[in-house]
């Protein structure tokens, strides 16, 4: 319907305006990181050191206005390192790791754990959850707004004058909204993720590969995942022609996930692996 953009837009306003008015906005980062602690959601001290200089001598950047935590099990699923806050907004980066990689930085700080931790500076700095966020929410919302208008409009000169037709028109409407919206969205996040991906790389050729060792590995535990599924399909098809349709069946859909080279064919969020891949192999050949 036509509220809806409207609609979304509101909403995206009012979550930003919340968020940009939460209890920490003005408060030094020295106090939120022992909020943070207090919770027994803080790193330790040596691993946070190991981050502080790293983000000081490496990247560049006044690690005053950094805080750190721990990420739920649910969280860490979707991402090991991720980041939230605004600099501009609430004042504030959050780093968010998982207890498997602070475990491993505590051990040894690898290249590729600097790629990812610059990753996430980059995307505070380019302030993808505050001023990006907003811009993004309301040009999804004219998107959607458009494609509803222009969608209804033509169906209803097409077949005038007929009840069913505005029904219909008004139903066909709203989900071109929704996919055009969606489609949008998902754009606007693999752009951001190609600027962070952008700008770890440029801070030195040591994360650039860093970032290839990272990316290899993920590509390579897909492959091994999907190699794992065909083996089980292999073994449950045996001689029945039926469990043969149904392995072919089961790789057709499990195709649609994850492709031969490792590429989530459905991961709307992320640019492809092997895309990653090229870009960072390019830069540090050019660079070398």
């Amino acid at each position: 319907m036509l509220t809806e953009p409207l609609t979304s837009i509101f909403n995206g306003y009012t979550a930003l305006k919340k968020y940009m008015t939460t209890s920490y906005k003005h408060r030094i980062q020295s106090e939120f990181q022992k909020d943070i602690d207090s919770q027994g959601k803080g790193i330790s001290y040596y691993v946070k050191d190991k981050i502080i200089n790293f983000l000081k001598e490496e990247i560049g950047i006044d690690t005053s206005k950094i805080v750190f935590s721990i990420q739920s099990e649910g969280e860490s699923f979707y991402s090991p390192i991720a980041a939230s806050g605004s600099l501009k907004y609430s004042g504030l980066g959050i780093i968010l790791l998982s207890s498997k990689i602070i475990e491993e930085i505590e051990r040894e700080f690898l290249p590729s754990h600097k790629f990812a931790l610059a990753r996430e500076i980059g995307h505070i700095i380019n302030d993808d959850n505050g001023d990006a966020f907003l811009q993004n929410r309301i040009k999804s919302s004219i998107v959607r707004l458009v494609s509803y208008s222009i969608s209804t409009l033509a169906i209803n000169i097409l077949f005038p004058h007929e009840l069913k037709t505005i029904i219909s028109s008004h139903i066909i409407g709203c989900g071109i909204s929704k996919i055009a919206g969606f489609m949008f969205d998902k754009n606007a996040q693999v752009k951001q993720e190609i600027l962070a991906d952008k700008y770890a790389m440029e801070r030195s050729i040591d994360i650039a590969k860093g970032g290839i060792d990272l990316l290899i590995k993920e590509k390579l535990e897909r492959v091994d995942l999907r190699e794992s599924i065909i083996q089980l399909c292999d073994i449950m098809a045996e001689d029945s022609y039926v469990k043969i349709i149904s392995k072919k069946m089961g790789l057709a859909i499990f195709s649609l996930f994850l492709s031969e080279n490792g590429d989530g064919k459905l991961d709307f969020d992320y640019p492809p692996i092997s895309i990653r891949l090229e870009t960072l192999n390019a830069y540090v050949i050019k660079n070398s």
